[in-house]
């Protein structure tokens, strides 16, 4: 339902105000859950991940609003996780 994964989207930016990132994380994926195609809350989720230096998963939310056709997604997996994918 996509107004329930708005209100988890909203609360998940409350936690990242409040630098609580564990729990927007956990805010932000119920918010993808309830709609995977809530591209606010990849973005969020990825900047999230970005703050804790979490590399990796920061790229996998990348490359799901790459395959979405974000623009802005594109752009900052490819500047940011393109040459990484080469280092497994």
């Amino acid at each position: 339902d996509a107004n329930e994964s708005n209100y988890y989207l909203m609360q998940g930016n409350v936690y990242v105000e409040s630098k609580q990132y564990s729990l927007a994380v956990k805010a932000l994926t119920k918010s993808i859950t309830l709609d995977p195609l809530n591209i606010d809350a990849y973005y969020a989720r990825a900047a999230v991940y970005a703050l804790t230096k979490d590399v990796q998963k920061m790229c996998v939310d990348l490359q799901q609003l790459k395959n979405m056709q974000q623009a802005k997604g594109t752009d900052l997996w490819n500047k940011f996780c393109q040459d990484k994918k080469n280092q497994k």
